[in-house]
């Protein structure tokens, strides 16, 4: 027996549409699944600025620097005043060593939050490793600004100011330094070094006596204390700040004669020993006729032993001092003592 399947014409178009549609769609859905990643991609989700840092640092990790700019530079896009990205942009640049555009992200932090330490630290240590010493220095004395209780600036500063021969600037930051951290022997050993570079004999002998009475016999602060007076008394050196003038036919020995002398001769002005102190300062100012202060050692001497009118004759030759040094004003004021007496 043969069955026969038929359809009824409207039934058989419907199926054949529904046929079609269904093809259709199954046509339609790789397209549609191809596309949806992209349209993903281009909304725009929003992060935050703790999410966008980490993605940037994952990829950084990673070594994908380029990447890691890209994620930040969209961050910022999204929201310029997210000043830590603009921080971390800059700490990833300045680590590749792209020295300019580091810079320019620090400062653009700078520019709206100025006590930001970290970010001038990190500035500074971009100019200090591109070479800009200047810049770094002056980097560094906003630091000093900004906290000024911080004793370890100062004395960075003072350091990096010596570099330059900027003697006079770089004593004032040492004495901040020393100021707030007075138990720092070592560091009052470097202002002394400091005063005696700009021609403060006297008071870089005192700086280094205070700490030979404080530190213990046989320690290497004593070391270095006792060296430093070598240096100051015992060598032909006379500070940074010295400009020479000997006699014109003066000789190796001579200079070192006068360095020797010069040392023997203050300890016995300091001790009052004055008789014993005069001839050796004239045996000074042979030597170097131009040391003003053997001048004004001199001139005291004379003073305490009577001997006001010959004092007066080497006085006024003390062009060489300071008029407002307190040693020049106390010399004066004894000078008019003298003569009254």
């Amino acid at each position: 027996m043969t069955i026969h399947t038929w359809f009824p014409a409207h039934a058989r178009q419907l199926f054949i549409r529904q046929a079609y549609r269904i093809i259709g769609l199954l046509l339609l859905l790789p397209v549609t699944l191809t596309e949806a990643p992209k349209a993903m991609a281009n909304d725009p989700a929003p992060h935050s600025e703790s999410q966008v840092a980490q993605r940037a640092k994952a990829a950084w990790e990673q070594g994908t620097t380029d990447l890691a700019i890209g994620i930040l530079d969209q961050g910022i896009h999204d929201n310029p005043q997210a000043f830590a990205l603009h921080q971390l942009r800059g700490d990833m640049l300045a680590t590749s060593r792209h020295t300019e555009a580091a810079l320019e992200s620090y400062e653009t932090v700078l520019a709206n939050i100025p006590t930001a330490l970290d970010v001038r630290w990190a500035k500074w240590s971009v100019l200090v490793r591109s070479g800009q010493v200047e810049e770094a220095v002056t980097e560094l004395q906003r630091i000093a600004a900004i906290d000024p209780q911080n004793p370890l600036i100062h004395l960075r500063l003072a350091r990096e100011l010596r570099k330059l021969d900027r003697l006079e600037e770089s004593f004032k930051s040492y004495q901040q330094a020393v100021a707030l951290g007075p138990d720092m022997l070592n560091w009052r050993l470097a202002m002394a070094r400091a005063r005696f570079d700009i021609l403060d004999y006297e008071g870089a002998d005192r700086e280094v006596q205070l700490v030979l009475q404080q530190v213990s016999p046989g320690s290497p602060l004593e070391l270095s204390a006792k060296n430093l007076l070598t240096v100051f008394y015992g060598s032909t050196e006379r500070g940074r700040r010295f400009a020479p003038v000997m006699s014109p036919d003066a000789n190796p020995k001579q200079l070192k004669d006068w360095s020797m002398i010069r040392h023997d001769a203050y300890a016995l002005f300091e001790a009052g020993r004055y008789q014993e102190a005069e001839p050796m300062y004239r045996q000074l100012l042979i030597l170097n006729p131009m040391d003003p202060l053997a001048k004004q050692h001199l001139g005291l001497i004379l003073m305490n032993l009577g001997r006001c009118k010959e004092a007066i004759s080497i006085i006024p030759k003390m062009e060489g001092l300071d008029p407002l040094d307190e040693d020049y004003a106390a010399t004066v004021y004894r000078m008019g003592q003298c003569l009254v007496d």
